[in-house]
């Protein structure tokens, strides 16, 4: 800034001297015109030579300093200053020259002008003094200085030409002194500010030092943390007898390395964890060659879904054996590459007990007792069949008949029973009946056909099913349906005949042809429904067997090994847990098959009394929690209404027993993630009207639906899955039953899925409030049981909080994020406190607290983190949180938390 300032101030010096340079002209102008005029005289010739001289320090002003211009100029005009003074007089112009030295003292400076002012100001009253003694004469003439043509014009001229110099001199001062000044306040200002965002960088870059630092440091804790607990981690992993740790990097899509292996390697593949880090095949060229391809495709699937991968496969040790291991692993992603981190488990003992056991397991199921057994109650189920059912032994000796099969036969079942049929029936000999009944006895497989039985003048359908013991043969009378054929194929025939006779009324022939074929369309669309009912039946009844004969022969041969008196007391209470579930099962599945019956025959009755959908909601959570813990599926139940809003007039038990179907599917159908259900009140149009209802939803993350079935599950006998390679039980009812309930309560009942992504149902039943209350949902709180909601991410946490809290009489929600946390705070006031788990994904606990508060800031909200509470002022400077609890969590601290709120 000074140096810039000092730049300014050489300039407007150096421009100045040259404008004081304009009193020199008069001097050199009057000089030259009185040598010519007068000849030769000293003073005119020093005046010229004086002249000259500044117009020399003109040319070469670049090259002189400030400082030498300074003083050149001014011992010029002390000069001609002191020289006309002493030649012509003070007062005739020597004195003029101190209008030059004046001006100096604005331009030079305070010190140089004024030393300038006192020399001129000394010299002159020195001269004055000696010319007033007379020691010194003047030689200026002035009559004739005064009257000379010569003179006058040039003094004319000098002063013109010095007034119009100083116009241009002022002007350009001015002009140079604003435009310097402007661009040095110009750059000062820039200066200023940069000097500022200077400053204000250097506090960022100190702050950021400072945060850098204080990483830094907890980098080097962090490290040397888990420095420690890698050694922990490995001396465990080198421990574990049966099981091998590993970690490993996918490279490419052919190319993978281990990152670490627990020394537990050399036991399973006889090399040590060094070699498989340099060799990965050493490890993967150790699959059995037929569980490859199918290991590789589940890898996959996991991969794509960021999901945990669990299979089990065989493996070739270093001695050539095959052994069962079970791969458990999950993946994540670093510095764009996949890491597995997984452990390998030893099975083979494992599923050698497997194996025994299903040897066993097959021994007891082929018994022949059980199969009576089973017969005796299929009788039942049976009797309710419409088709006619007969079963013979190997020697064509009728085992069973039912009722509607000794109808068609017109005979007793008794009378049959036992009796060979060949003996009873001998007309029946060489028939297409018997000639079919001997050949599915003899190639083992099953024969449908439709065929005319003379000596009863009567057709038949038949689907005969062989066994090893014999053949079971379902039949039903289609006489009606054939003479019906039979009818139209003798009209169409008639028609044609007379159709070249009759040509007046061809129109109306037409028109009763027309009518023939839609009637043939429709006969042939029932007979092709009837084959298909039959279909479904006839698969029906053997899932049926199925799922009767397990429960039986648990039953049977359980029941058995009771009578054993060296049983010991523990497998006495193991086999009698067994029968009694095989019995509840075998009990639900008569159960289903009498419910559908009496859907059929409507005779099932609906019972319209007050129920509270919260609380069935939280009795089925309560129920299938436990289920759904065993495979490790998280179960969600979302209520939306209040306790008092969500009392209805509905049949409880039908209601219970939908839901309880559609939760039971989708954990039966789920193998990992969640299940979650609940409700919603919406409106819905029936004709002009908009009506209330409830939509109730069961979703789950499981195998999904082909869209193809998607219309047919809820069809009677009709399964997802079909076949002997089922993967999941079930007799085929459940959701022919919901669907016949919720027609019942006046609702339908739907569902949407994609494969692999998971199934969402949903049915509605109509709104008949208890109490009649506004749309809006109302705010009072019940005061018998309060509702406390538990955001906490980890599933093993929530339980753990809510077994500690199960003696309170309370109502607890489980909401797994903040974001969750929020929208369940928003639909449901009733919430009457929250445990706010801190650190949460997608987001936190302290901003789902501030969002919370926003629109309930009297809703009560305690903190639990694993931070200490001064930690936690510290990290977040802001408390939203009306209490706090430390993890671990002390249940006589946490109960005294939760009871001091709702005291209040």
């Amino acid at each position: 800034m000074e140096e810039q300032i000092q730049n300014v101030r050489n300039k407007l010096i150096d421009k100045g001297l040259i404008g004081l340079m304009i009193f020199i002209f008069p001097a050199l102008i009057i000089s030259v015109s009185r040598i010519i005029e007068i000849g030769w005289n000293w003073i005119y010739f020093l005046h010229f030579i004086l002249a000259f001289a500044a117009i020399l320090i003109y040319i070469y002003r670049s090259i002189l300093s400030v400082e030498i211009k300074t003083h050149c100029i001014c011992t010029l005009f002390l000069i001609l200053c002191f020289t006309s003074s002493l030649k012509f007089g003070i007062s005739a112009g020597g004195s003029s020259y101190l209008v030059p030295i004046t001006l100096s003292t604005l331009i030079f400076g305070k010190r140089t002008g004024f030393v300038y002012f006192i020399i001129s100001i000394t010299g002159l009253y020195l001269i004055t003094v000696i010319q007033s003694f007379k020691i010194i004469q003047t030689d200026i003439d002035f009559n004739v200085y005064n009257h000379n043509l010569t003179t006058w014009l040039n003094l004319i001229f000098t002063l013109t030409f010095i007034m119009l110099i100083v116009i241009y001199s002022i002007g350009q001062f001015y002009k140079l002194f604003t435009q310097n000044i402007k661009e040095l306040l110009e750059k000062s200002i820039e200066q200023e500010i940069s000097q500022q965002e200077l400053k204000k960088s250097d506090e960022l870059l100190k702050e950021q030092n400072e945060e850098l630092t204080a990483l830094n440091k907890e980098y080097r804790n962090a490290k040397e943390k888990a420095q420690e607990n890698e050694k922990y981690i490995r001396l465990i992993a080198n421990n574990l007898d049966n099981c091998m740790i590993y970690q490993v990097v996918i490279l490419d899509e052919n190319q993978r390395r281990f990152t670490y292996i627990s020394d537990t390697i050399s036991k399973f593949f006889g090399c040590t964890a060094e070699e498989a880090i340099a060799n990965a095949d050493l490890i993967y060229g150790r699959i059995h060659h037929e569980d490859i391809a199918r290991v590789q495709k589940e890898e996959i699937q996991a991969l794509n879904k960021m999901s945990v991968f669990k299979t089990e496969m065989r493996s070739i040790g270093p001695n050539g054996n095959t052994r069962w291991v079970q791969l458990i692993s999950s993946p994540r992603l670093y510095n764009g590459l996949i890491y597995w981190d997984g452990i390998e488990i030893d099975i083979t003992q494992q599923k050698i007990a497997e194996r025994e056991r299903e040897e066993l397991l097959v021994q007891v199921i082929t018994a022949r007792d059980e199969e009576f057994k089973a017969k005796e109650l299929l009788n039942s189920i049976m009797e309710r069949v419409s088709d006619g059912i007969v079963a013979f032994d190997a020697d064509f000796n009728y085992n069973y008949v039912n009722t509607h099969g000794g109808d068609l036969l017109s005979r007793k079942p008794d009378d049959l029973t036992g009796k060979n049929y060949w003996i009873e029936y001998p007309e029946a000999r060489n028939t297409p009946f018997a000639n079919a009944y001997v050949r599915a006895m003899e190639t083992q497989q099953p024969i449908f056909f439709e065929d005319y039985y003379v000596h009863w003048d009567r057709w038949f359908v038949n689907r005969i099913y062989p066994s090893k013991e014999g053949i079971t043969i379902f039949f039903s009378d289609i006489t009606a349906r054939k003479k019906a054929e039979a009818e139209i194929i003798a009209a169409k025939e008639k028609a044609e005949k007379n159709e070249k006779v009759l040509l007046i009324k061809n129109e109306e022939y037409e028109a009763l042809n027309e009518e023939l074929k839609q009637t043939n369309e429709e006969l042939n669309y029932a007979k092709e429904k009837a084959e298909e009912s039959d279909s479904l039946k006839t698969a029906f009844l053997l899932n049926m067997s199925h799922e009767i004969r397990t429960p039986m022969n648990s039953i049977n041969g359980f029941t058995q090994m009771l009578i054993k008196p060296d049983l010991s007391d523990e497998k006495r209470k193991k086999f009698s847990s067994i029968i009694i579930n095989s019995s509840k099962q075998l009990q639900s599945i008569v159960d289903d098959i009498l419910t559908i019956s009496t859907l059929e025959t409507k005779q099932e009755k609906i019972i319209l009394e007050p129920v509270n959908l919260n609380f069935i909601l939280s009795e089925l959570h309560t129920i299938f929690k436990l289920q759904a813990e065993s495979k490790q599926i998280s179960l969600f139940a979302k209520p939306q209404l209040t306790d008092n809003q969500s009392e209805i007039f509905t049949d409880k038990t039908k209601t219970i027993q939908i839901l309880s179907n559609l939760i039971g599917n989708a954990i039966k159908f789920t193998q990992n993630g969640f299940v979650e259900f609940g409700y919603e009140l919406i409106a819905e149009k029936h004709g002009r009207e908009s009506l209330q209802s409830i939509q109730f939803y069961v979703k789950d993350s499981g195998i999904g639906i082909n869209p193809e079935m998607q219309t047919q599950i809820f069809e009677r006998f009709v399964q997802v899955e079909t076949g002997y390679t089922r993967l999941f039980g079930g007799n085929g009812l459940g959701l022919s039953i919901s669907k016949g309930f919720v027609e019942l309560l006046g609702g339908r009942i739907w569902v949407e899925s994609e494969p692999e992504n998971g199934s969402s149902f949903y049915f509605t039943i109509p709104y008949n409030p208890c109490l009649k209350l506004d749309n809006t949902i109302s705010t009072t709180k019940n005061a018998q049981l309060k509702t406390v909601l538990v955001a906490e991410d980890e599933e093993n946490n929530y339980l753990f909080i809510e077994e500690l809290l199960i003696d309170m009489n309370l109502r607890l929600i489980h909401a797994k994020n903040g974001q969750e946390t929020v929208e369940i705070c928003k639909s449901n006031p009733n919430i009457d406190l929250i445990l706010m788990d801190i650190k949460m994904p997608i987001m936190d606990g302290n901003v789902a607290a501030k969002k919370i508060k926003e629109f309930r800031p009297d809703l009560k909200i305690i903190a639990q983190s694993a931070y200490t509470f001064e930690q936690y002022r510290e990290k977040y400077h802001e408390n939203v949180f009306d209490d706090y609890t430390e993890k671990p969590i002390n249940e006589i601290e946490l109960k005294q938390k939760v009871m001091k709120y709702f005291d209040k």
